[in-house]
């Protein structure tokens, strides 16, 4: 943990980081299995920026999967935003709310999966970690 606060609040990203099958890896691997519905829960992702790319989180209490190809499943929510936004919302750089605010981040699907699914996790441990960057412009 001691070297992940250091690399966080090290860490400069350019353009080439902004990878989004890291960053859904890693988020699959901070979702918090008990906050999610009782039901399987199909999240696809839609990257403006990438639009040949799509990624699909498949998340259950037994298990959460990333795939990138259709899981098979109908999807119940579509996640529209772009590789940058994706990145800075899991490093916790740029809240998830501020992000739709912006028209940055759109959750499309029924009315209380979207809204719950903030609530699920997939935020670095480290989003709380000031970046030395960040912390001298602002």
């Amino acid at each position: 943990m001691a070297l992940g606060t250091w690399g966080a609040r090290w860490l400069e990203l350019a353009p080439e980081d902004y990878d989004p099958a890291i960053v859904l890896w890693t988020w699959k691997k901070r979702i918090v299995v008990s906050k999610l519905p009782k039901h399987r829960v199909v999240v696809r992702f839609d990257l403006v920026d990438r639009p040949k790319e799509r990624f699909w989180l498949v998340l259950d209490r037994r298990e959460v999967e990333l795939c990138i190809k259709h899981p098979g499943f109908d999807e119940d929510l579509v996640v529209t935003t772009n590789s940058e936004t994706l990145t800075r919302v899991h490093m916790g750089h740029l809240p998830m709310e501020e992000a739709r605010r912006r028209g940055d981040w759109k959750v499309d699907g029924p009315h209380d999966l979207a809204r719950a699914f903030a609530t699920w996790g997939g935020i670095s441990p480290f989003a709380n970690v000031h970046p030395v960057r960040l912390a001298a412009t602002g």
